[in-house]
């Protein structure tokens, strides 16, 4: 949620009143969009929201019945398809309700309608844009221009009776650009960021160009990202095919365990975290849903541009750069937590990174990950490649960290045939397997894999 306004003596509003006695938790802030003409996106930034979770609430009213008004609420950032939603509401045409009577209508002046207010005294229909179902906190106006409360969406289209509705076409232009976006993020956390090339901090916005104290300029991409590393990389990662295989399978629930367990292991405010090898998103995705109401600062990189350009491809998406471990683009104490699963660690990075308090979350496999495929492809004896063994891994990071937690995750996962292809396309383990192998395993599909990981806690 927003940060909290500091106590005043200001009176509450009515609707707030209405919220208090339905026992609904909310936040009084400040947003001063349509009272000050502050652009939309800036507003949100500086309460450090998502701009889709802001809502206007704009009054109909059905042609011809001048009884006939109802309230649709939808993101600031975004507009409505006034045939759309006459279509959508079984009426022949809709228009905008005079704004020079709405006080008489909704008993409002323009910029402090509320669905709060609207629905309490005076039973209007309310109409909510569905693609703010993605966002579990949202805010919306107290009633008083220039006033707002954010409160968890389920509770307030409850309290309103609220029904979802698509207010604009599918395939329609979106304001918020991720360039936008991605410029709006790095404007709130440019003290986060270092530049790869002198390790000096970043000191400017530039246009669509960050630049350091030394002068060193690197461009956003049109797909919101910075290319941070220093050095031409070429990986095995580098496959398209490979990362859609692996989101389509996550997507489906391969880690979710790993990522719930991560989540409870969190602490419960807002923090600033990495997610080192993110990948194509998705579990980072998973914990910025699962965590929405604490505004995390959520930055996921990889050396795979394949897996950035496709992370960047979700509606709720953090921010995504490429960047390498050993160089990690980020200022001394600047991280609360670091996620790691399944890749490589720079351990002087990471704690020259991390806060005096910061934690490191790292997963890795334990003998039995993923053992039934090991065993299709390399039998279960006499091949180096048929077994595995994860002490070297815990032995050098007991040396960085020798009070370290550590929790089992163990669970089996079942298999589509089409998913089974999607494990034999993304999983490293399958790399060193011959066609003769690799074909057999095709021949002889597995309905079920093991998941079995350690979670590392330092």
């Amino acid at each position: 949620m927003a940060k909290k306004k500091k106590k005043t003596k200001e009176k509450k509003t009515n609707e707030e009143r209405v919220l208090d006695q339905h026992n609904i938790e909310y936040e009084e802030t400040s947003f001063n969009w349509i009272e000050q003409g502050k652009d939309a996106l800036k507003e949100a930034a500086e309460l450090g929201v998502e701009p889709e979770s802001i809502l206007k609430t704009i009054v109909l009213q059905g042609k011809g019945d001048p009884k006939d008004f109802f309230v649709v609420c939808l993101p600031i950032v975004h507009e409505m398809d006034l045939k759309l939603v006459a279509q959508q509401l079984g009426k022949k045409q809709v228009h905008l309700a005079d704004n020079k009577n709405l006080i008489n209508i909704t008993g409002y002046i323009h910029g402090a309608n509320t669905p709060i207010g609207i629905h309490a005294f005076k039973g209007f229909p309310i109409y909510f844009d569905e693609r703010i179902k993605p966002f579990e906190v949202i805010s919306v106006s107290a009633g008083k221009v220039g006033r707002s409360v954010r409160l968890k969406q389920e509770d307030l289209v409850k309290l309103v009776n609220g029904k979802y509705i698509e207010v604009e076409r599918k395939g329609e232009k979106r304001i918020v650009k991720k360039i936008d976006r991605a410029k709006l993020f790095i404007q709130n956390n440019m003290e986060i960021f270092r530049c790869p090339f002198c390790q000096n901090k970043i000191t400017s916005l530039q246009g669509n160009s960050i630049v350091c104290i030394n002068g060193h300029v690197i461009n956003l991409n049109k797909k919101g990202t910075l290319h941070l590393l220093t050095h031409g990389v070429k990986s095995d990662y580098d496959n398209k095919e490979l990362w859609n295989a692996r989101r389509t399978l996550l997507q489906a629930g391969l880690f979710s365990p790993i990522i719930e367990q991560i989540i409870k292991e969190l602490p419960a405010k807002k923090l600033k975290i990495i997610d080192v090898g993110c990948g194509e998103g998705t579990p980072l995705i998973n914990l910025a849903k699962s965590r929405e109401k604490y505004n995390d600062t959520l930055i996921g990189f990889d050396i795979s541009k394949d897996a950035i350009n496709l992370a960047t491809q979700n509606e709720l998406h953090p921010f995504f750069c490429i960047a390498d471990l050993a160089n990690l683009p980020f200022m001394d104490n600047s991280i609360d937590a670091i996620i790691d699963i399944f890749s490589p660690s720079s351990y002087g990075e990471f704690l020259r990174v991390l806060k005096n308090e910061g934690k490191l979350y790292k997963v890795i496999p334990n003998a039995n990950y993923l053992i039934e495929l090991r065993h299709l492809l390399y039998g279960d004896t006499g091949s180096r490649k048929s077994s595995y063994s994860n002490d070297k891994v815990l032995n050098l990071f007991s040396k960085h960290f020798p009070n370290f937690e550590s929790k089992r995750i163990r669970y089996k996962f079942n298999l589509t045939p089409e998913n089974f292809k999607n494990l034999l396309l993304m999983t490293p383990l399958s790399w060193g397997a011959s066609n003769e192998q690799l074909e057999y395993a095709r021949q002889n599909p597995l309905n079920e894999i093991t998941v079995d990981v350690t979670l590392l806690i330092a």
